[in-house]
Parts: C-alpha cells; sequence; structure tokens
C-alpha cells in the first residue's frame, strides 16, 4: 500500500508532464519576465507541487488503511489513527523530487515523463530484488517507509535522515538545474 509501483509511477508522471508543460508553454519564462526571481519561482513550483502531490499519494495508503480496517474489523479506534497518521508521516519521504528535478533537469515533458518513469520503476524494481538477494537498499526512501510501517515505535530516527538526505540532495540538484536552465 505505502510503495505501490503502479502508484508511483502514475503520480510522478503527472507531476513530470504538469511541471514539464510549464516549459514548454513557457509559463516559467513569463513569471521571469513578470519580475520574480528565479529562487522565488524554483521554491514557489517545489513547494506547490510537492504539497498537491504528496496528498494525492496520501490518498491511498490511507484509504488503505480504512479499508483494511473495515475488512479486518477495528478492534481499537486508536490504532486505526495511529496507522494512518504513521502512513501519513512517513509517506512524505516517498518525495516526488526525483521527478522535479528530472524536470528541471531536461526541460521537456515527454523526456521527462519517460525518464521519471523508468527510474521510478528501476528504483522499485531495485527494492524488490534487492530485498530478495539482501542487496543494499536502507539508502531508499520506499524501504524506509516499509520498515517504518511495520515497526512498533513511532518515529525511526534512521528513515527520517534517509528521506532528509534525499529531499537536500535532489533540491540541491534541481536548483542547480534550474538555476541553469536558460529563461528569458
Amino acid at each position: 500500500v505505502y510503495d505501490s509501483t503502479f502508484l508511483l509511477i502514475i503520480i510522478s508522471s503527472i507531476l513530470a508532464l504538469i511541471l514539464g508543460q510549464e516549459f514548454s508553454s513557457r509559463t516559467i519564462d513569463l513569471e521571469v519576465n513578470a519580475g520574480h526571481s528565479r529562487k522565488t519561482i524554483f521554491f514557489a513550483k517545489v513547494i506547490s507541487y510537492l504539497i498537491a502531490f504528496n496528498i494525492m499519494a496520501l490518498v491511498y495508503p490511507v484509504a488503505g488503511c480504512i479499508r483494511e480496517s473495515v475488512r479486518f474489523g477495528i478492534t481499537e479506534a486508536g490504532n486505526l489513527c495511529y496507522q494512518v497518521s504513521k502512513a501519513i508521516l512517513y509517506s512524505l519521504l516517498l518525495t516526488f523530487l526525483i521527478a522535479i528535478w528530472i524536470v528541471f533537469w531536461l526541460r521537456s515533458s515527454a523526456r521527462a515523463i519517460a525518464v521519471t518513469a523508468l527510474v521510478t520503476f528501476v528504483l522499485s524494481l531495485y527494492l524488490g530484488y534487492g530485498m530478495m538477494f539482501d542487496l543494499p537498499v536502507a539508502f531508499l526512501a520506499t524501504y524506509q517507509i516499509r520498515e517504518a510501517v511495520f515497526s512498533v515505535t513511532y518515529f525511526l530516527p534512521w528513515a527520517i535522515l534517509v528521506g532528509v538526505v534525499w529531499i537536500v540532495a535532489l533540491i540541491t540538484f534541481s536548483w542547480i538545474s534550474f538555476r541553469k536552465c536558460e529563461l528569458k
């Protein structure tokens, strides 16, 4: 429920399509011409897209928790709220910054969609086969989400640290790519 490959590919591809359209239709160029700084445009895009697509991605695990509680029964309402809040907290580690970085790097909807879907698929395959063959997978945010959801404790510092490292690295790469974009 928390790292469905199909869901991640679809949501990441939609993000790449919509953000890539801003380059194709020159919306970002118009924002620069209106006098907004690159830094303001960058952070406005990143924050708004991350909020929108994380909400879209959160619907699935929350609905899964609710659906399964109906199927298996609710022994404690507090436990359901606990699982839902854990799903929400750790699903935020499923940062869609990979798609944002790819769009800023390629500046093309079609190429960004293809590369984003491919990267997400390859990372999901690596997670699945890596766990089966005991390869190192602890650096993947989706693995940390699995660990956090199956853990009894609420806060797992290692999972949060992995998520923060991914976020910082991808924001840095995205900013470098966006700063080098030729905007008029």
